[in-house]
């Protein structure tokens, strides 16, 4: 997708690879989008490390809630990581505040590659389709990742400029066998 600097959007392909350009703060808004996406899906590479080895009791604990507003759950009953539990704080995320996202879950496969899908749309515009790397987008937890239970946490800051409006999202993970890991789905009113 071709990036302007301006705010209009051009309804012609600029060199054959998009159909618009997009202002600088809906990519902001995009990339908050993905990071929330993408949490559940791309961090899968930490392993258990803050629960002193009690992994169902977190992920089973009441206080941490089961997201039905922000976050849905696309994956099949065939994708290798089965998600337990999610925990945004605040839910919903606010804009010009931190956001904190907790993820528990069980990898039933080791990676040793794969990639990462994202799309990413502000009402009914495409705003982001793209593909990254699983085992480079986060060089502190390169693949392979082993299987079993994994606990992913992580703060983002959401901008105050970014649009008000409605973000929807998918994100998917494959494999090295070109297999589904994770679907999560987006759906977000900031």
């Amino acid at each position: 997708m071709r990036l302007s600097s301006d705010c209009h959007h051009h309804f012609f392909p600029k060199n054959n690879d998009s159909l618009f350009s997009v202002s600088p703060t809906i990519m902001k808004a995009a990339f908050v989008a993905i990071a929330f996406l993408g949490l559940v899906a791309l961090a899968a590479a930490r392993p258990v490390a803050n629960t002193n080895g009690d992994f169902s009791n977190w992920a089973l604990d009441p206080s941490f809630e089961l997201l039905g507003d922000v976050w849905s759950n696309c994956s099949a009953a065939s994708d290798h990581l089965h998600i337990i539990n999610v925990q945004i704080t605040p839910d919903p995320p606010v804009k010009g505040k931190s956001v904190t996202i907790a993820a528990a879950g069980n990898l039933d496969k080791n990676i040793t590659s794969g990639s990462i899908n994202l799309s990413i749309k502000f009402g009914i515009i495409p705003v982001l389709s793209k593909s990254v790397d699983l085992c480079t987008v986060d060089p502190t937890h390169p693949c392979p990742l082993p299987a079993g239970p994994i606990v992913i946490s992580q703060t983002e800051d959401i901008p105050s400029s970014v649009p008000s409006g409605h973000y929807t999202g998918t994100v998917k993970v494959t494999d090295q066998d070109n297999q589904e890991v994770a679907c999560i789905d987006l759906d977000l009113h900031l």
